[in-house]
């Protein structure tokens, strides 16, 4: 499984794909597209109440059917906030949490079980590619480890290579993002 810093680069380049011209409605939007992009490792949050932190880790956070859910109540949220919007953050916060579950479908995993459960809640069975293009991180070897170990094995010199590696992989499409942005913002203001 990817870094917060991988899973957050590609929460910024589905961001790439927002059409907004306003600062203040862009940086909302980057913003939501960060969150959503690192919102499925918030399951770290109640193992950590219980000393445990990876007790619920990969689990049903990272399925589609709780990135369907957690972009329809983003979505809600920002258009109560904006009074609009709500398909544009609908598509673009699932975009970006299922960003989360690519990285991770395509990363390492050490921990049984293995894999994502994708297709939650219609399916519970656990998905992992046979081909891994990141390098993962390096943390709790299981999911009884206590915060002590997990905050340890966090600082694993592994993770400061995982990272360039991620940066390298996802730079290329936050350029290609921007560059599509840029494209469309163009067009828009031709018209």
């Amino acid at each position: 499984m990817a870094t917060p810093i991988g899973h957050a680069l590609a929460g910024y380049a589905v961001y790439g794909l927002s059409r907004r011209k306003e600062d203040r409605e862009r940086l909302g939007v980057l913003l939501i597209c960060i969150a959503m992009a690192i919102a499925p490792d918030l399951d770290f949050v109640p193992g950590l109440l219980f000393g445990r932190p990876a007790l619920f880790h990969q689990g049903i956070t990272h399925s589609m059917g709780f990135a369907l859910a957690a972009s329809l109540v983003a979505a809600a949220v920002y258009r109560l906030i904006k009074g609009k919007g709500f398909v544009g953050i609908l598509f673009l916060g699932f975009l970006s949490y299922m960003s989360h579950l690519l990285i991770d479908y395509f990363g390492p995993d050490t921990r049984m079980p293995y894999g994502i459960p994708l297709f939650w809640p219609i399916n519970g069975e656990y998905f992992i590619s046979p081909v891994q293009i990141f390098l993962g991180t390096q943390h709790a070897e299981s999911t009884s480890a206590t915060t002590g170990a997990w905050i340890q094995g966090m600082l694993h010199v592994h993770n400061m290579s995982a990272i360039a590696w991620e940066i390298a992989l996802i730079a290329p499409l936050i350029l290609v993002g921007g560059w599509y942005r840029k494209r469309t913002l163009r067009r828009r203001a031709a018209c």
